[in-house]
């Protein structure tokens, strides 16, 4: 053990490795190149531009992305493009994991009695796993950042102004970063109660109704999310997501779970020992990342399981790890030398995970550029590539002026996009409504495939698949999302293969419920539209069927 004084002494200097080896994995992949969620993002430009007065543009940076507000990573975006002049996604990927860095430093800011430790977190949170090379999704890294902060200021002098102003704004920008941040009010309130500071928890009490009052103002629900009715019946389900994303770091669903098992034990016992008072911050960073799975999982155990391990959900289990290392230290007080064993041992094995997730993603950085690349080939050539959505969403970043991505010496010719651009075998179907009925608030369909006979084959074949309610006196319109705008009345799109898991029923039978509010407004046509795991752009394709409420 002669190397543990040494590592010890100089244990701050060793977490640059990791750091280094990070930043040569994200200038392997940087590129200004759009995925799907970049380009959802970039719609924003669009709308500011066509909006017409001030009050509008606000409420453009406060709207929802998907289910969230994500205002941090929108002013973002904005600041990049205001100093350059162009729409620049390697600066948004930059921001997001020099977030990393900021994480350990706070947790150096609580261990400066035991440094050395910051040797396995940072080889654990430098790991290539969480949104690293996502330019719009680091919102989630923005909201881990900002809500560790807030609880780092939340534990220091309460009889400094500056430490409770950053508490009240780190913990505002953690919830206008991603939605997890809500998270923050009720662990800083529990540490604000317990500290008998209770002028400023009724502060914090007011501070959160006016804060969760705007954020929640005019919100509307995500009908593809589940919903509380089905809980019940479907808690093997919720529970099996919740482990897996727990444990989402070891990237194997079965590794993942038993790694999910382990943290939910370690949380109940450093609720039994107290553990908040010998280590009040790691405690909370603890329950934090357990509070966070959980409501992710209340809001995500209905879609495929393999989306608990999604790239952006996989900062949390990192910093359970990060958390662990310490509290598994600690455990140990009382025996030194089983403390060094410890901590050499978890030393050894964050380190070689940290090599292990470094060797995979060189080994697919290249091809990951190349499938971006070739998706935008396609767009020139072809318009295709992309999504119909994307595409609408690129063409009119381009008339705006906001982005463009040419290429003027294509790798592949138009004849290898033709080759992938081939229509499907079907270009119609015909259904038949079972059922049909509305309820208070929701409409019920229940619909059969009747023809052709090879679609129940076609869709099997198609990555994604959903089913389009459009609005039958406008034209198709893929630039309607309910990722930019849920609240739309236009067009709705909905996961088949979701739908009919919530419902029980296969193909060639179909059954959605769906808010009636969306249906208000006219006559309704139903059409299928396909998304493929190749830079291909289905057409959508009308069905025989169509209605009003």
């Amino acid at each position: 053990m002669i190397i543990v004084p040494y590592l010890k002494r100089y244990g701050l200097y060793v977490c640059v490795i990791p750091g280094l080896l990070l930043t040569y994995i994200i200038y392997r992949y940087l590129t200004n190149l759009p995925t799907g969620d970049d380009i959802f993002t970039m719609e924003m430009f669009n709308q500011l531009h066509e909006a017409d007065t001030f009050s509008e543009k606000v409420k453009i940076l406060f709207s929802q992305h998907n289910e969230h507000r994500i205002l941090v990573t929108r002013l973002f975006a904005l600041l990049q493009y205001s100093i350059s002049g162009y729409i620049d996604l390697r600066w948004w990927i930059i921001a997001g994991n020099l977030c990393l860095p900021f994480v350990v430093w706070i947790f150096y800011q609580n261990l400066k009695q035991t440094p050395w430790l910051l040797i396995p977190i940072a080889f654990i949170l430098f790991a290539p796993l969480s949104n690293t090379f996502a330019a719009m999704q680091n919102a989630n890294l923005f909201s881990v950042l900002f809500c560790i902060a807030a609880f780092h200021f939340s534990l220091k002098s309460p009889d400094s102004f500056f430490n409770t102003f950053y508490v009240f704004l780190f913990t505002l920008l953690g919830i206008f970063s991603n939605g997890g941040g809500v998270v923050c009010f009720g662990l800083i309130g529990c540490v604000f109660f317990f500290q008998r500071r209770y002028r400023l928890l009724t502060y914090w009490i007011l501070f959160g109704i006016l804060i969760l009052g705007g954020y929640f103002y005019d919100y509307q629900k995500i009908y593809k999310h589940p919903t509380a009715e089905n809980l019940f019946e479907q808690l093997p389900e919720a529970f099996s997501f919740l482990l897996t994303f727990l444990g989402g770091m070891a990237q194997l669903i079965w590794l993942a779970k038993i790694v999910g098992v382990l943290f939910l034990g370690l949380f109940l016992t450093i609720i039994i020992r107290r553990y908040y008072q010998q280590n009040p911050f790691i405690f909370l960073l603890f329950t934090y990342g357990i509070a966070i799975s959980v409501l992710t999982a209340l809001s995500r155990y209905e879609h495929d399981i393999s989306l608990a391990l999604a790239e952006r959900y996989v900062i949390y289990s990192m910093l359970l790890a990060a958390a662990s290392v310490v509290i598994m230290y600690d455990f140990l007080k009382n025996v030194p030398s089983l403390q060094t064993y410890v901590f050499v041992g978890l030393t050894f094995l964050s380190i070689s995970a940290h090599l292990k997730y470094i060797t995979i993603k060189l080994k697919t950085a290249d091809a990951t550029k190349n499938s971006l690349l070739m998706a935008m080939e396609n767009y020139h050539l072809n318009r295709s590539g992309y999504t119909c959505m994307e595409v609408k969403i690129l063409d009119r970043l381009a008339q705006n002026g906001f982005y463009s991505y040419p290429i003027p010496h294509p790798v592949y010719p138009k004849s290898y996009y033709d080759s992938l651009n081939r229509y499907l075998l079907i270009q119609t179907v015909k259904l038949r409504v079972d059922k049909a009925y509305t309820t208070q608030k929701n409409l019920h369909l229940h619909i059969s495939i009747l023809e052709p006979m090879e679609a129940e084959k076609v869709f099997e074949e198609i990555f994604l698949k959903y089913l389009v309610f459009q609005n039958d006196s406008l034209p198709f319109d893929c630039q309607k999302s309910i990722f930019t705008q849920p609240d739309n009345d236009q067009t709705i799109l909905v996961d088949i293969h979701l739908e009919n898991a919530r419902r029980g029923v296969s193909l060639p039978q179909l059954e959605i419920i769906l808010p009636k509010k969306h249906f208000m407004k006219g006559k309704y046509a139903l059409y299928f539209l396909f998304f493929s795991d190749k830079p291909v752009n289905y057409p959508p394709i009308k069905t025989n069927v169509s209605f009003r409420l």
